[in-house]
């Protein structure tokens, strides 16, 4: 941009016009590196919020991993404990047998 300003400077000699379009191309340029600028800073800023977002997401999902896990084990262990047979109780210990009386 800037050189067909100076072209134009060039070409036309030192007139007003050219100036004047020098002027116009570097006003352009300032605003497009302006704009440039702003960009950038939002597609950083664009990329920190999604890298924050994954992480969330990621630990969001281990949480849940370790509760299914977990609730996988209390179901199998509940399982186990109701596959086994109960514990039988043993009948009171009687005390000394009586001498039977002839």
């Amino acid at each position: 941009m800037l050189d067909e300003a100076h072209v134009l400077l060039a070409a036309g000699g030192r007139t007003g016009r050219a100036h004047e379009a020098l002027r116009l191309r570097a006003g352009e340029h300032d605003a497009l590196e302006a704009e440039r600028a702003r960009l950038q800073e939002e597609n950083f800023d664009l990329a920190g919020r999604l890298v924050t977002a994954q992480i969330r997401r990621l630990e969001s999902e281990k949480i849940l991993l370790e509760s299914k896990i977990e609730w996988q084990r209390l179901e199998e262990k509940t399982a186990g404990e109701k596959g086994k047979p109960a514990p039988r109780e043993e009948p009171p210990a009687k005390g000394p047998t009586e001498k039977q009386k002839p």
